[in-house]
């Protein structure tokens, strides 16, 4: 049994030596690879952080347009009503 454990505790050695010797040898290729990697997922997060932005100033933009709609027809709603307009034809305007 002893020489089974000393085996494999060999064989254990080898591989890690052969990754050492892999790490060793393509390293740089390794670095170089987990750069452009990294590299595309910025690219990525970055074009979605714009169109992320873009899409809040759409929002925004509406939301505003909205606002000013509303103060219109209040105002247009206002003024009906100091004309003692016909309160029938106030709801349907109001719809």
């Amino acid at each position: 049994m002893g020489i089974l454990k000393s085996l494999f505790t060999l064989g254990k050695s080898f591989v890690a030596q052969a990754e050492d010797a892999i790490d060793e040898a393509q390293g740089v290729r390794m670095l170089e690879q987990h750069i452009r990697d990294a590299k595309a997922e910025l690219d990525k997060a970055g074009k979605s952080r714009v169109d992320l932005l873009a899409r809040v100033k759409l929002s925004h933009d509406k939301l505003n347009d909205l606002r000013e709609r509303k103060a219109s027809l209040e105002t247009r709603a206002l003024a009906a009503m100091s004309k003692n307009v016909d309160a029938a034809l106030l709801s349907d305007g109001a719809e």
